[in-house]
């Protein structure tokens, strides 16, 4: 019992690791680039004609070497076409790149139509490269509509566990873990009552780690 309760405490506290924010952008503290701010909330209107608006610049980010990643809420109503979030990422070299909320569901999304408050996450992968000396975060619609976005958090790319998954897709992978770290604790738990296997026991514990870290 005592090697069960062991593996869930290591999987719990590896599914709930999370590094802090590099940069919080609260708009009740940061007037931004484009638009009005309301009760916290920055409220992006766009005409026919539509437009580019840009919303924040964070100067020379301490990033990791591994990338980074912009998340936060949006909520949109009467967007006409496919609108989207972007993040351009600049750095020293002169060179200039872009992330944005393209993907047909997800955090990555595209924004069409109206949508109650739902989650969005901008990555960039800098595989060991410099880090950008500025990241501007704004909102690109085609046409007419109003976003509304909340705040905004810079996180080191891996904070958000399970960015890159839909939530019908992290909901069945995380009720398959769950039920395979459940199945693994009582098998551990029966063997260390007996003081049988100690290999397989010991073997048993790194597996749920590792299920727990993945998770």
């Amino acid at each position: 019992m005592a090697a069960m309760c062991l593996v869930t405490a290591l999987a719990l506290t590896a599914c709930g690791a999370s590094d802090e924010p590099v940069t919080t952008i609260d708009w009740s503290k940061t007037e931004p680039l484009s638009g009005q701010v309301s009760d916290g909330t920055v409220r992006i209107t766009s005409s026919a004609s539509g437009g580019a608006f840009p919303l924040a610049t964070v100067e020379e980010p301490d990033v990791p070497a591994e990338g980074y990643v912009v998340v936060g809420e949006v909520r949109y109503e009467d967007v006409a076409g496919r609108a989207f979030l972007e993040m351009w990422s600049e750095f020293p070299d002169g060179g200039r790149y872009f992330s944005r909320t393209l993907a047909a569901e997800g955090p990555q999304a595209w924004m069409s139509g109206s949508s109650d408050w739902r989650r969005f996450e901008l990555p960039f992968f800098l595989e060991g490269g410099p880090a950008p000396e500025r990241i501007t975060v704004g909102v690109v619609l085609p046409g007419a509509g109003n976003v509304d976005l909340g705040r905004l958090e810079l996180l080191p790319l891996g904070s958000a566990k399970g960015a890159w998954w839909s939530d019908r897709t992290g909901g069945l992978i995380g009720g398959i873990g769950g039920g395979l770290i459940g199945v693994l604790g009582a098998l551990i738990g029966w063997l260390g009552s007996r003081r049988r296997a100690r290999t397989l026991v010991l073997g048993a514990m790194k597996a749920g780690v590792a299920l727990g870290v993945l998770l």
